[in-house]
């Protein structure tokens, strides 16, 4: 890809905004140049938090994690770190690229929200369930009952999954009841991770069962059962 200098984009953009040049950079697939226009840009510029959202999400698609971390110091300068939009981003950033080492650190992160939402916990209840820590995994989903925040089905396939890890059956069938109630008995990520959980337990009936009730199947169901 040809590499484009912040001023010589497409038009004269030099009475654009830094926050305007870096979506400019990001729409052309420039990320590497949208990070040394950060780097060199004024101490005291701040960017909006959608900016900083922006340049996360597109390390994350890009599998460019040192990107990221560079993304990251100067969130913390801004003081933007607490933010909602952006703790979230940079949540998805560490548990997607990065998770065993940054564990503690994407914990920090999460208690640090002024306010956490169902993408907030879900982030990290799946970040502990990818990194092998099923237990930590519900304990931290029994704590968001506690709040008033609706699971969706990425953070029941979550819990599901951290109860295959267990070999934890009654309560993984407790989990299948919660689906239920919550109409999410129709959707394809959580009935897939019911019938793995079901299928590493033998519970093959109910694995199957299922499976049958699905309203369209995947190689994923097909495998699973």
């Amino acid at each position: 890809m040809k590499k484009l200098h912040p001023l010589h984009l497409k038009g004269d953009h030099s009475f654009l905004s830094t926050d305007s040049k870096i979506l400019q950079l990001l729409k052309n697939g420039a990320l590497s140049q949208s990070i040394n226009l950060l780097n060199t840009s004024q101490p005291t510029i701040s960017l909006k938090p959608v900016i900083y959202a922006s340049l996360l999400q597109t390390c994350v698609k890009t599998s460019s994690f040192h990107h990221g971390t560079s993304v990251h110091a100067h969130i913390i300068k801004s003081g933007l770190h607490s933010d909602r939009f952006v703790g979230n981003s940079l949540l998805t950033l560490y548990f997607k690229l990065n998770p065993g080492p940054h564990l503690s650190h994407a914990r920090q992160l999460f208690d640090s929200l002024s306010y956490k939402d169902v993408i907030s916990w879900t982030s990290l209840i799946s970040g502990y369930t990818r990194s092998g820590l099923p237990r930590q995994s519900l304990s931290l989903f029994k704590q968001m009952l506690g709040f008033p925040i609706q699971p969706n089905a990425f953070t029941l396939s979550s819990v599901i999954k951290a109860c295959s890890e267990l070999n934890e059956l009654n309560i993984g069938r407790c989990f299948h009841s919660m689906v239920i109630i919550r109409g999410f008995d129709s959707n394809i990520v959580v009935c897939c991770a019911l019938i793995d959980m079901y299928g590493w337990n033998r519970a093959v009936e109910d694995a199957r069962k299922v499976f049958d009730e699905l309203p369209e199947r995947d190689d994923g169901s097909w495998i699973g059962s």
